[in-house]
C-alpha cells in the first residue's frame, strides 16, 4: 500500500490486489473507522465528504470503484481474492479487527460482497439504495454471453440504437421513463460509456449471494441500516425486503422522501437525525 499527504489534510493512496489497483482517500480521525464506496460515476472524494457529515470525528477511507477515479483495472474482471485482500489490508494497516462500511448504489454491491466474504472484519454497515439486491438479466446478458458482449461493446461505441430502443420501451411502458433518463445521462459521453463498460465487466464475478449474506449478518451480529428513497425508480425501495425480514435481527430500514440521488447534504442531515433517535 502506498500513501502520501495532500494539501487538504487528506491522505491519498493505493492498494494493489490481483486484478486491480485501488485508489483511496483517507481522512484521519478517532478509532471508529468507516470504509465507504460511492455510486457509479461518483468519486471517492464525494462519498468521503458525505460520510464525514454523518460521522464527523471518525476515520474515513473512501475507495474508488473499479474504472472510477484512481482505481485501475489490471485485468477485465475482479475475483473474490481482490475483495478479501482489500479488506484484510485495510484492517491490518489501520490496526483494527473490524471496520464499518457505508456505500451507495453500485458501491452497495461491493459492500454486500464484503459482508459475504469478510463478515468477521465488519461491525456495522449502512447501505443507501444499494445495487446487488437483485439480478439484472440485461447486465448478465451483456457481460456473460457472446452475443451480449458483442452488442454491449458496440452499444458503448455508438449508443444511438440503444437510446432508440429505450425510448420505445418507455413509450410502451415496459421501462420507467425515470430509469431511461438516468441511464441515458450516464452514457452521453465516450468516457462515461467506457467507464460503464469496464465497471460492469469488473463486477461480473462478484454478484452478491443474498442467502449467504443474510446468514453472515445473523451469525456475526453485523448491524445493518438500509436507506432508500421513496421515489427511487433506479433502485426501488421494495428491494429492502431482500435483507430486512425477521431472519435478519440487526437490520433497520428507513425510507426518505427522496429519489435515487442520496449523496447530498439534506440526506446526511436526515441520517444524523435517524441515528440520534
Amino acid at each position: 500500500m502506498n500513501t502520501s499527504e495532500t494539501s487538504q489534510d487528506l491522505i491519498i493512496g493505493n492498494i494493489r490486489t490481483s486484478h486491480a489497483e485501488w485508489g483511496f482517500l483517507k481522512k484521519e480521525g478517532d478509532a471508529e473507522l468507516w470504509l465507504c464506496f460511492a455510486g457509479y460515476g461518483q468519486s471517492a472524494h464525494s462519498i468521503l465528504r458525505f460520510t464525514e457529515q454523518i460521522f464527523p470525528t471518525a476515520t474515513v477511507i473512501a475507495v474508488d470503484l473499479p474504472a472510477h477515479g484512481e482505481t485501475k483495472m489490471l485485468k477485465p474482471h475482479l475475483y473474490l481474492d481482490d475483495v478479501t485482500y482489500l479488506i484484510g489490508k485495510l484492517t491490518r494497516t489501520n490496526n483494527t479487527e473490524r471496520l464499518n462500511v457505508l456505500a451507495f448504489s453500485m458501491g452497495g454491491a461491493l459492500a454486500l460482497k464484503c459482508i459475504e466474504l469478510c463478515p468477521g472484519q465488519i461491525k456495522r454497515v449502512m447501505l443507501l439504495a444499494p445495487d446487488g439486491l437483485k439480478r439484472y438479466p440485461m447486465r448478465w446478458f451483456a457481460t456473460s454471453t457472446t452475443l451480449g458482449k458483442f452488442l454491449f461493446r458496440n452499444a458503448m461505441k455508438d449508443p444511438s440504437k440503444l437510446n432508440g430502443i429505450m425510448d420505445l420501451l418507455a413509450y410502451l411502458k415496459l421501462m420507467d421513463r425515470q430509469v431511461v433518463d438516468f441511464f441515458r445521462s450516464q452514457i452521453r459521453e465516450e468516457a462515461q460509456r467506457e467507464r460503464i463498460y469496464k465497471s460492469w465487466n469488473a463486477f461480473k464475478f462478484l454478484q452478491p449471494d443474498l442467502v449467504e449474506i443474510r446468514k453472515k449478518l445473523f451469525r456475526y451480529k453485523i448491524e445493518l441500516r438500509l436507506i432508500f428513497g421513496k421515489r427511487d425508480k433506479v433502485i426501488p425501495p421494495k428491494l429492502a425486503e431482500k435483507l430486512s425480514d425477521n431472519s435478519v435481527k440487526h437490520a433497520k430500514v428507513h425510507f426518505l422522501e427522496q429519489g435515487h440521488d442520496l449523496i447530498k447534504v439534506e440526506v446526511a442531515e436526515n441520517i444524523k437525525q435517524i441515528l440520534s433517535q
